[in-house]
């Protein structure tokens, strides 16, 4: 497990257009009629990447290899409410989803706006692996990487998780849930909590 280097970022947001390609809210941003719609979700995936910070960006890599099994993308502390701002600025995210995408966008960042946390803490705003790495505890090895960073520095980590069993996985890491936000299309969102754990 490693940040993201410059010359990984096409990789990774391969990896995670790939895996995000049915997930609710990349349906609604990317349509699946919409035309070159897995180049259209590398894009927003790069653009998210760059935009987040590629330190804050944790990959694993294949030994066998050397391709992108996973990538998990960390929002840091006072990052998050910043990140709708430069969507509508910037040529890469307008590029990649065009008005109506980032008009669902904007409609998901106004849904949840009412439960974002009022003190700094670090999201968990994508994880996704390659195929090859499905059931391999990658995810899973993603995610505790960052926690024992996250717990050293004595800080809260928050994410949403948009199925039931995304939910169980994250409670085995530690969140609790905070609030669920029914969505128009009938998806559930959960908004979870982990405080820091003190290890020895």
């Amino acid at each position: 497990m490693y940040p993201l280097p410059a010359n990984r970022i096409r990789q990774a947001a391969e990896v995670l257009a790939a895996a995000f390609a049915k997930e609710p809210t990349i349906m609604r941003m990317v349509p699946p009629n919409r035309h070159k719609r897995h180049e259209k979700i590398a894009a927003y995936f790069r653009w998210s990447l760059r935009s987040t910070g590629l330190e804050n960006v944790d990959i694993a890599v294949s030994a066998a290899d050397d391709s992108v099994l996973g990538v998990a993308l960390w929002e840091p502390p006072l990052h998050r409410a910043h990140t709708l701002k430069a969507a509508l600025i910037l040529p890469a995210a307008y590029m990649a989803l065009g008005r109506r995408g980032l008009n669902e966008l904007a409609s998901y960042e106004r849904a949840v706006a009412p439960y974002a946390l009022k003190f700094p803490h670090w999201y968990l705003a994508d994880i996704g692996t390659s195929p090859q790495a499905r059931g391999r505890g990658v995810g899973k090895l993603m995610i505790d990487h960052r926690l024992r960073i996250i717990d050293a520095a004595g800080e809260h980590a928050a994410l949403t998780a948009t199925s039931d069993g995304s939910r169980k996985l994250y409670e085995r890491h530690g969140f609790t849930p905070l609030h669920e936000l029914r969505l128009v299309d009938g998806s559930v969102l959960t908004m979870m909590l982990r405080p820091p754990v003190h290890r020895p």
